[in-house]
């Protein structure tokens, strides 16, 4: 039990930044920006952008990709 609570203390804060900068790069992606240009709302977009799109899938094959080789 305690092993496996330090892995995970261990591993968070680097699938956690990782997992950001994904995000980050998804939410100043050029579809992104064109649905705040014509006026969308600014939580719409997050929300769209983030799980209904591509964002949190390319954030999960980042993490995965990270994880496999580290």
């Amino acid at each position: 039990m305690i092993l496996r609570v330090t892995l995970v203390i261990a591993v968070t804060p680097y699938v956690a930044r990782i997992m950001r900068a994904s995000m980050v790069e998804v939410l100043e992606s050029d579809y992104v920006e064109m649905a705040r240009l014509k006026g969308m709302p600014e939580r719409t977009v997050l929300v769209v952008a983030a799980c209904c799109d591509h964002g949190f899938v390319t954030s999960c094959c980042s993490i995965v990709s990270a994880l496999s080789l580290g």
